[in-house]
C-alpha cells in the first residue's frame, strides 16, 4: 500500500470501551488536576490521558489509497442504476426516432428515476438521523454546504467589490451588528422602534 496516499486513523467503532471505562475510573482526577496549577497544565495532563487511551484501546486502521479512477459521489443501489440505464436508453431512442411513444416512455422513466432517487436520499438521511451520531450529521451538513470560499466577493454600500477575506469579514461584521442592533431595539411591550 502506498504510504503517500493512505492515511492512518483511529477506528472508534471497534474500540474497547469497557476497558476505557475501567481505565478512566481508576484515575485519581483530583491528584492530577491539583498537581497542575495552570489551565494549560490541566489540559495537557488530560490530553496525555486521552492519547494513552487512544493508543491502548482504540485500533488504528489504514485507509485504502484513493486513485484517480475512483469517482466521488453517491453510489446508488442496483435498482436505481438499472433505472438510470433504462432512462438513458429511452432518451437515445426518443432523440433518434422523435416519436411521441418514445417521448412518453422517457418521461415516465424519468419521473420514476426522480422519485426513486428522492426516496433513496430521504431514507439515507433518515437512517443517519436515527443513528443519533452528531459527528456524522455535521459531516453530512457540511458536505452539503461546501462552497469555494476563495471565490467569495462582496459589494460594499459604495459599490466597491471586495475579495480580501479580512475586508469581507469586516463588511459581514458591520452588517450583522446593524441587524442585531435593530432586533435589540424592541420595547418590552412588543412594539418596535421605528428607525
Amino acid at each position: 500500500m502506498d504510504q503517500e496516499t493512505s492515511v492512518c486513523y483511529y477506528d472508534f467503532a471497534q474500540g474497547d470501551y469497557e476497558s476505557v471505562n475501567e481505565y478512566l475510573s481508576a484515575i485519581n482526577w483530583d491528584a492530577i488536576f491539583s498537581a497542575n496549577i495552570t489551565v494549560q497544565g490541566c489540559w495537557d495532563a488530560f490530553i496525555c490521558i486521552i492519547n494513552d487511551i487512544f493508543e491502548s484501546f482504540i485500533p488504528v486502521r489504514v485507509s485504502k489509497p484513493v486513485t484517480g479512477s475512483l469517482r466521488k459521489g453517491v453510489h446508488y443501489p442496483h435498482y436505481i442504476k438499472r433505472m438510470l440505464k433504462r432512462k438513458a436508453i429511452l432518451w437515445k431512442c426518443w432523440r433518434l426516432a422523435k416519436s411521441l411513444e418514445h417521448k412518453r416512455a422517457y418521461r415516465t422513466i424519468a419521473e420514476d428515476c426522480k422519485r426513486a432517487i428522492s426516496k433513496f436520499h430521504a431514507a439515507r438521511e433518515l437512517a443517519m438521523i436515527r443513528k443519533n451520531n452528531l459527528g456524522s450529521f455535521y459531516k453530512f451538513v457540511n458536505s452539503k454546504l461546501q462552497t469555494n470560499m476563495t471565490a467569495m466577493a462582496l459589494k460594499t454600500s459604495t459599490g466597491v467589490v471586495v475579495t480580501d477575506p479580512g475586508n469581507c469579514s469586516i463588511i459581514c461584521s458591520a452588517m450583522f451588528s446593524q441587524v442585531i442592533m435593530v432586533f435589540a431595539l424592541v420595547l418590552p411591550n412588543g412594539s418596535e422602534v421605528k428607525l
